[in-house]
């Protein structure tokens, strides 16, 4: 099924929940989705959000601290499988994905991504990465204030998620069946990768 995913700007507009659609008879899924920046490197650097590319002297500046360049989370509003099977009918839901898979799949994405030479050096230095069960909110407020916890335990990065879930439930209407992750970015797992993991004192929390 194709999915059309679109960021939410940051600047306070309204995230709309995630929606099922037929086009020209083609189902298809929109989500809408959060990218959440450090405010600290912003307000350091207000060309940073609008560059497409770093200069080197900001990159040396930024990585001689533990200040991170990349995204913090990614803020998912996603259909829950239960929605999409009520919606497609002859379907069956073969596993239920939580944010934890979610992670796992956006670090070996970074991973991939990278070089072979950083690849190789990542590997030797034996930083392990330990995705930890979702921190299941019970509320949508709840779950929009709290942030992805990504801390540093002997050379180890231990990554929890932050989901949520509302009940497949018709009289929820569009609210139905949705699910909610806050997710690590790519980049974040690339600047460990590249960056943060090769610190011979490593910081306690990215």
């Amino acid at each position: 099924m194709p999915v059309d995913s679109y960021v939410v700007d940051e600047t306070g507009a309204l995230a709309l929940p995630p929606a099922l659609v037929i086009e020209e008879g083609i189902p298809y899924v929109v989500t809408f989705s959060d990218v959440v920046t450090s405010t600290k490197d912003h307000d350091k650097h207000p060309d940073m959000m609008h560059a497409d590319v770093m200069s080197v002297s900001m990159m040396e500046e930024e990585d001689a601290g533990i200040s991170p360049q990349a995204p913090m989370e990614i803020a998912a509003r996603m259909l829950g499988p239960e929605r999409i099977q009520k919606f497609l009918q002859n379907t069956t839901i073969a596993r239920n994905y939580t944010c934890r898979d979610l992670n796992y799949c956006s670090f070996m994405t970074a991973y991939h991504s990278s070089s072979e030479t950083a690849r190789k050096r990542y590997d030797s230095y034996d930083r392990g990465v330990i995705f930890e069960p979702d921190v299941i909110t019970d509320s949508e407020a709840l779950w929009e204030s709290t942030k992805l916890k990504i801390e540093v335990r002997e050379n180890t990065i231990h990554v929890t998620s932050i989901a949520y879930r509302t009940p497949q439930d018709e009289s929820l209407t569009q609210f139905s069946g949705l699910f909610f992750c806050k997710l690590l970015p790519p980049d974040r797992a690339l600047e460990w990768i590249y960056v943060d993991s090769l610190r011979r004192d490593l910081p306690t929390e990215l």
